[in-house]
């Protein structure tokens, strides 16, 4: 049985995402599946499990990126900013 003396999110911070849900996996499959028992050894929430195992479906343990899949509805397009940057190099003038 592998004993882990650190809690999940601890352990992910020092070793990574994927070798923390690696761990994970393996001490459920220890527990026999057993997702309550695995959550409460590893110190973490059920919900984490869930998410582990979704990951492992995919067959991608790491984590996604946090970057935004679209543009802000009122973000200036960039055609805009183009022209003020040119302005402001054209007259050196800042924001104001």
């Amino acid at each position: 049985m592998i004993i882990i003396p650190q809690s999940y999110l601890i352990l992910k911070k020092e070793t990574g995402e994927e070798f923390a849900r690696k761990i994970l996996l393996e001490n459920l499959k220890l527990n026999k599946g057993n997702i309550k028992k695995t959550a409460q050894e590893m110190k973490c929430s059920r919900n984490t499990i869930y998410l582990a195992l979704k990951k492992e479906d995919q067959g991608n343990l790491k984590d996604s990126s946090h970057v935004p899949k679209s543009r802000h509805p009122k973000a200036t397009s960039q055609d805009i900013i183009n022209l003020i940057v040119k302005r402001r190099k054209k007259t050196g003038f800042g924001k104001r």
